[in-house]
């Protein structure tokens, strides 16, 4: 597997045109960070999308740093996937999720990993997955 790397702009940003040269006729999936934590930048999501979309590549956005601090709204941003963790903004630790445009063949019933006691995926982690809840709707208000 060979993964191409894109260079950065002076504003430390991912550049667009670099990610428009690094997609192959055999690239299938463009992730990029939405915004960064640690050095407060914010990538130019909206652009790279569009670039995304020409070359008919799926393309997903790590929105964990972003959601709760600044405006996140997939719609705008055109992303096919976008992944998130409660605990970003209030929820429990362990609980994230990824959004889909649209899910790839049949959709997920189960979600989470195997557990070596045989039972089903996230089933210990139910009340976390309903703690998500609350702090969502504070934001969303």
């Amino acid at each position: 597997m060979n993964i191409p790397r894109c260079r950065w702009i002076k504003t430390v940003t991912v550049n667009p045109e670099d990610v428009r040269k690094a997609i192959r006729d055999d690239t299938i999936l463009v992730s990029i960070m939405h915004a960064n934590g640690e050095v407060g930048t914010i990538e130019p999501i909206k652009e790279i999308a569009k670039i995304t979309k020409e070359k008919g590549v799926l393309f997903h956005t790590d929105a964990v740093a972003s959601t709760g601090n600044i405006p996140v709204n997939v719609k705008e941003m055109g992303v096919d996937a976008l992944s998130l963790a409660a605990n970003m903004f209030y929820g429990p630790k362990g609980v994230g999720a990824l959004w889909l445009k649209r899910a790839p063949g049949s959709c997920l019933c189960w979600t989470g990993g195997y557990k070596k006691e045989g039972g089903a995926p996230a089933r210990k982690m139910w009340r976390g997955s309903w703690g998500w809840g609350k702090p969502r709707r504070w934001h969303a208000s």
